[in-house]
């Protein structure tokens, strides 16, 4: 795969190149045409000769190809220095684009749940037959009450049995056939990172920082395949760690247990 993108990048500046021979072309045939077009001619002279030298020094950096080649061997595809960077409404978009399953891992999700278009394009995916599940940091366990004393400006455990129960009111809200398709979970381990996967192909990690809210997190754009062979990319390390996060520390939230993870008043 990166190998693949790689050569599309090579091709995409051997195109640029062409357009620039091309504008070059154009320029000495207005200029020998008689009568000479002077000023186009000079005009299509320099935008093209600019191109074709922007096109060569990106093509003959040394830099170029290796930073490219590292960063698609890795997976990342965007980088973003503090999670407040995405632009809020990014992340219903990127809920909108899947086709078939759905993961989201966090704290308390609450960002997710105070987006007005949250809901709405939940409940679309669910009856487009995507398959959605969400992972809370058990509000009732150690690794709850540790972050709750680094979260300066909000009251951590009721911040998530906030989100669980807002999540539980929409899933009751279902049609029956539907419920199934949307699952709650609970998890007990360290809450050191946030992942919203989507259609096992497509990834936004983000990192929780001791001391720091969640939204200054940095997060990272990553795809599968960058890598051929037997190493691993950063997708794939991340993806096994939610795997791990599921299978080994969660507990899934369901009629029996639920007002164990619901605000004291709703119980």
């Amino acid at each position: 795969m990166a190998s693949l993108k790689l050569t599309l990048n090579r091709e995409r500046q051997w195109v640029i190149f062409l357009v620039g021979l091309l504008l070059t072309a154009a320029g000495v045939i207005l200029g020998l045409w008689t009568p000479p077009h002077l000023y186009s001619s000079g005009i299509l002279l320099s935008v093209g000769c600019s191109i074709m030298g922007a096109a060569i020094v990106t093509r003959l950096s040394p830099v170029s190809d290796k930073a490219f080649q590292k960063f698609l061997s890795l997976g990342i595809e965007d980088v973003y220095p503090s999670r407040s960077d995405v632009e809020p409404r990014q992340w219903v978009r990127w809920l909108r684009r899947a086709k078939r399953s759905c993961v989201l891992l966090g704290i308390a999700h609450g960002n997710w749940r105070r987006d007005d278009d949250f809901e709405g394009a939940l409940v679309e995916r669910l009856r487009n037959n995507v398959d959605v599940k969400i992972i809370f940091l058990d509000p009732n366990r150690t690794a709850a009450g540790l972050r709750a004393l680094e979260d300066k400006k909000r009251d951590t455990k009721h911040e998530i049995k906030t989100s669980i129960s807002i999540l539980w009111r929409i899933r009751q809200g279902l049609a029956q056939e539907l419920r199934a398709k949307l699952r709650l979970f609970v998890y007990e381990a360290t809450p050191s990172l946030g992942i919203t996967l989507i259609d096992d192909k497509f990834m936004i990690a983000t990192h929780y920082l001791a001391g720091s809210t969640n939204l200054t997190s940095p997060a990272l754009l990553l795809e599968p395949g960058m890598f051929e062979g037997e190493s691993s990319d950063l997708f794939d390390i991340y993806a096994k760690n939610l795997q791990s996060i599921e299978q080994e520390f969660s507990v899934e939230i369901t009629e029996e247990n639920v007002r164990n993870y619901l605000p004291e008043e709703q119980h």
